[in-house]
């Protein structure tokens, strides 16, 4: 059998894996390299609501439906909406309308056809009621999960 692969869902490096590996038994983490947090190395997924709010990005979960199933700190101070009132909603339709567009939605739907995890990487604009936000988009899939992790790292300049 094929170890486990893990790999970075902001940067792609892939922990410390050599020969050939499983692509079906891939989860995605953050590396020491992008965060040096108690939590590196443990599966989106996995993370409590505490340790998703202590990422260095902005982040939420989708299901395949597109359901915010989870949206931390930094995703709610950009917003300005608070995640009790995220939860449960469709994300493209319901609190993000500005990411229907291929670049965004187009790049999630793709996701959600593979069988294996699965990692994309984009800059994005943001359309707050603030005004504009530019951010590096890094969009995970685990299909073992049905969830999408959504991480944004603001552009400054």
């Amino acid at each position: 059998m094929k170890p486990a692969v893990q790999v970075c869902a902001w940067c792609g490096l892939v922990d410390g894996v050599t020969g050939e590996v499983d692509k079906k038994n891939i989860t995605h983490a953050i590396c020491s390299e992008c965060y040096s947090g108690q939590l590196n190395n443990k599966p989106l997924f996995l993370l409590s609501e505490e340790e998703f709010d202590s990422l260095p990005f902005g982040g939420f979960m989708l299901d395949h439906e597109a359901l915010v199933v989870k949206y931390n700190k930094m995703e709610e101070s950009w917003s300005r909406l608070d995640r009790k009132d995220v939860i449960g909603k469709n994300f493209f339709l319901d609190i993000a309308p500005c990411t229907q567009v291929h670049e965004f939605f187009g790049r999630y739907q793709q996701l959600l056809t593979s069988d294996v995890a699965a990692l994309v990487q984009f800059d994005f604009v943001y359309m707050f009621n603030r005004g504009p936000v530019h951010v590096n988009i890094s969009m995970s899939w685990n299909p073992e999960m049905g969830l999408a992790t959504v991480l944004a790292r603001e552009i400054v300049g």
